[in-house]
């Protein structure tokens, strides 16, 4: 019952969010933010389970940022371009994570054509699903190495997650364009380290 009245919120949550940005669109100005696109999912992948829903929107001025929100987790990040061409992207990462408060820092780079990565790392205030804690804890460290050809994307993904071992986890995703504003994809992952099949599907809208 409470997932399902999770799930409700979160998908009336987004509808709502998404309406007032393409509503407000119009009177932003180039140093304004403006959403770029939604991202629905729900399965298994090498970062968490269930359903997610993330918005993307960018600023000329600004850089760009990205929300997410899930049943046990709300993600901010946002991102400043640096570097040549705009190939490397850092800033910070906040949010909410099973009952208690994170922060870090996230970079992506893009050296070269189809070839990608992410670096992303958090300490918690207190621990998940428990109580607050003004000392900060290491919560995870997350790297991703991508590689993009055609509709395909092969990446790896190694995860470390408080005092567990690294987690390593391999994935194909395809994508497939279904109108000009909306794409589908579908990752088919494996976690070598626990042996484990995930399936995740998603749903991508680009907002004019």
């Amino acid at each position: 019952m409470k997932k399902a009245i999770a799930i409700c919120f979160f998908i009336f949550g987004a509808i709502f969010f998404a309406q007032a940005q393409v509503d407000s669109s119009v009177a932003q100005t180039a140093s304004g933010f403006q959403l770029k696109n939604i991202d629905f999912s729900s399965g298994r992948s090498a970062l968490g389970s269930g359903i997610y829903i993330i918005f993307n929107s960018s600023s000329q001025k600004y850089g760009a940022s990205q929300i997410t929100f899930a049943q046990d987790k709300i993600l901010i990040n946002h991102f400043f371009s640096i570097g040549g061409k705009k190939k490397i992207h850092l800033g910070p990462s906040a949010g909410y994570f099973k009952n208690v408060p994170y922060a870090g820092a996230i970079m992506t780079t893009s050296p070269f054509k189809g070839f990608s990565t992410l670096h992303w790392a958090g300490c918690s205030f207190g621990q998940p699903e428990g109580s607050w804690d003004v000392e900060p804890s290491f919560l995870f460290l997350v790297n991703v190495v991508n590689y993009d050809i055609w509709r395909f994307r092969v990446s790896h993904t190694v995860i470390s997650f408080q005092k567990d071992a690294p987690k390593h986890v391999s994935c194909l995703r395809y994508t497939q364009k279904v109108s000009s504003d909306f794409s589908a994809y579908t990752d088919i992952a494996y976690d070598i380290t626990n042996k484990t099949q995930l399936l995740r599907l998603g749903v991508n809208w680009k907002i004019n």
